[in-house]
């Protein structure tokens, strides 16, 4: 008895899964005939036009995103460089999302985010987005027009600043740093996963300040970033440096700048004399994102960093 029920149970839950890759396949297959329509950013000759310059808009708050020669940056930002992946995410969907079938206009769309093309000033496109900070499916309608329409775009478009900026600023691990100098003072271990040990006495450091250090170096955001044209460093006459040096020879110099109000760091990469090549690849690749900029810290992570010490 309890052979057949089993028997059946998994007979009908075969059953159901059949069913539900059925319906999965019919609603692909719509939804692909669906949106086999019109680039959304197309011409009239059914070609993406050539833009330097988006702009993302909601009702209160504009984004913009100016391609300077090979970077691309955000002008709001102090005109620092724009996140890479997330831009090439964008452009993807610039290039490649469709209109789709017109739906019922009883649909409810609130939450609109305006994508604006344009090329050397000129305005070359646009279009409306529906909630476009959120990972789900998204409507798309053209300004000043009514229809709503299914759309294969896929980019996310969040209005805060910060999330079309390079972040987060830093990502250093524990595990990847040989040495610590600070304020004359040096710790230093000669193998991953060792103990550090103090330079001057060569006895094992065992205070807990490197591990909250290294809690907030490990995913480490900015707030706001400015060039050193507009950074104000009289302002800030505090100062307190550290260097990370990692077993792959790179240098980290961290210079935390405080009015005890506010947090700003400046970072510099260099090398031992003796770095690996990755090391070398990684400061020719990664210095233009520090070198001449500043970045205001939380309070929290500005605290960590300015009162370290060995």
């Amino acid at each position: 008895m309890l052979a057949r029920s089993l028997r059946n149970i998994c007979l009908v839950s075969i059953l159901l899964l059949i069913m539900s890759l059925i319906c999965l396949h019919f609603f692909e297959r719509n939804l692909r005939q669906s949106l086999r329509g019109d680039l959304l950013f197309a011409d009239i000759e059914g070609n993406i036009p050539l833009y330097d310059q988006i702009e993302i808009s909601s009702k209160d708050k504009k984004i913009t995103l100016q391609k300077d020669e090979i970077f691309w940056r955000v002008p709001e930002a102090d005109n620092y460089y724009a996140h890479f992946a997330k831009m090439q995410t964008l452009q993807e969907s610039i290039s490649s999302a469709k209109v789709g079938a017109k739906i019922k206009p009883a649909t409810q769309v609130s939450d609109w985010t305006t994508v604006t093309l344009f090329d050397q000033g000129k305005k070359v496109g646009a279009a409306e987005i529906s909630d476009a900070a959120n990972p789900e499916r998204h409507y798309i309608r053209y300004p000043g027009q009514d229809n709503i329409y299914l759309s294969s775009w896929q980019a996310q478009l969040p209005m805060s600043l910060n999330s079309w900026t390079v972040q987060p600023l830093l990502r250093i691990k524990q595990v990847e740093i040989k040495k610590i100098e600070t304020d004359n003072r040096t710790i230093s271990r000669r193998e991953e996963g060792a103990a550090f040990y103090n330079s001057q006495t060569h006895l094992p450091y065992t205070r807990l300040e490197s591990t909250r250090l290294f809690a907030v170096l490990a995913d480490l955001h900015y707030a706001q970033v400015l060039s050193s044209q507009e950074f104000d460093e009289p302002r800030y006459t505090s100062v307190h440096r550290l260097n990370l040096t990692s077993f792959e020879g790179l240098i980290t110099t961290l210079s935390v700048h405080t009015d005890f109000e506010k947090y700003w760091l400046k970072v510099e990469l260099s090398a031992t004399s003796l770095p690996s090549t990755e090391t070398n690849e990684y400061i020719a690749k990664n210095k233009i994102l520090y070198d001449d900029w500043w970045f205001e810290l939380s309070p929290e992570a500005g605290k960590v960093l300015y009162s370290f010490n060995l």
